[in-house]
């Protein structure tokens, strides 16, 4: 859900079950939801990440020796705008291949023509 224009706000229905005689239908309040400490997490660039015919979610990561890459079975999370979150199969810092990875197998070797730094925006691997 997303918010409501520049005050930020959020509609939100409230079951009270031992309602105050002064609440009335339509009244607003102040609210602050404390969700605890943020969880970091891994994330990728959304175009990072395949779907197989048999329904698994995969990438392409490169391998240390920086010339072979490993077919990658994610579980994916929550989609952070062009970000996908992944639950399990991948660690931080690991590079991840966001181009031509539709035409690659597990095992291929390919070269680097560029390799992304972490940044603001959504990088392979960055932990959030």
């Amino acid at each position: 859900m997303a918010a409501r224009g520049a005050a930020r706000t959020f509609p939100v229905e409230v079951e009270v079950l031992d309602p105050d005689p002064r609440l009335r239908p339509g009244m607003f309040a102040w609210v602050e939801l404390r969700a605890g400490e943020p969880t970091p997490r891994v994330v990728v660039p959304l175009e990072a990440v395949l779907a197989r015919p048999d329904g698994r979610r995969v990438l392409f990561v490169l391998e240390a020796d920086g010339r072979t890459v490993a077919e990658r079975t994610i579980v994916p999370g929550r989609v952070l705008q062009s970000e996908l979150e992944v639950v399990r199969g991948l660690e931080r810092g690991e590079p991840v291949v966001v181009a031509g990875q539709t035409e690659l197998f597990d095992g291929d070797r390919v070269e680097v023509l560029a390799a992304a730094e972490p940044a603001a925006g959504a990088t392979a691997g960055t932990e959030r």
